[in-house]
């Protein structure tokens, strides 16, 4: 894996901080921030989705 498609994954990082810091630490998790780590995940998974191959 090159560093184009591993640096796209560096995104979820806000997305498990804020997920550690309501598990550990008891935070709350406001409605923004889980509408933001969705818009994030969705983004990762349709960045690293292989398209069809063209014969």
């Amino acid at each position: 894996m090159g560093a184009a498609k591993s640096g796209i994954f560096l995104n979820l990082l806000p997305v498990f901080a804020t997920l550690f810091a309501t598990t550990f630490t008891k935070e709350s998790l406001l409605w923004y921030q889980f509408v933001g780590g969705c818009i994030v995940i969705i983004g990762v998974l349709l960045s690293s989705k292989t398209s069809p191959k063209v014969e």
